[in-house]
């Protein structure tokens, strides 16, 4: 889930950031996407017409990578579009790290027994925000470092 919550920094959406990470069977990482635009690309801050879990899925279908059996970890829960693509994709679980809207709830819990899909969810906690905070800021300096030195520098 941290994953996710990591890629969900990368998203610029006005609607919020959200993030997707697929594991196949063996728990190896094959996809991560976040919520994207489709419709204006260019908007300063764009509409989340893509959510991240089609983004995820359509990696791993461009890249001929199988899902059938995969775990997928998004930051929120998924909507009822988002839940029937990833069944559809053969998704075995779901981590999520909110609980599923009141609305949603009954309806996603139903299917996802039937299906024997499983639902889960990992709290946030402050811990692990502060360690979020750390990977996302040595992230950030490795990639400020690794960047063109400024133009006085290369006098």
């Amino acid at each position: 889930i941290d994953l996710a919550l990591l890629l969900a920094r990368n998203s610029s959406c006005k609607a919020g950031s959200m993030g997707c990470a697929i594991a196949d069977k063996s728990g190896m990482i094959i996809a991560g996407h976040v919520n994207g635009p489709l419709w204006e690309p260019n908007a300063k801050r764009p509409a989340s017409d893509l959510h991240a879990e089609v983004n995820a899925i359509g990696r791993c279908a461009r890249l001929g990578r199988t899902t059938e059996g995969s775990s997928v970890y998004v930051t929120m829960p998924p909507c009822k579009r988002c839940f029937m693509v990833l069944v559809a994709a053969g998704v075995r679980r779901i981590v999520t790290r909110k609980e599923f809207m009141a609305q949603d709830s009954k309806d996603l819990q139903l299917a996802a027994r039937r299906l024997n899909i499983d639902l889960m969810v990992v709290s946030d906690t402050p811990a692990r925000r502060e360690r979020l905070d750390k990977l996302f800021q040595m992230r950030k300096r490795k990639h400020d470092e690794d960047a063109d030195p400024p133009e006085s520098e290369l006098l």
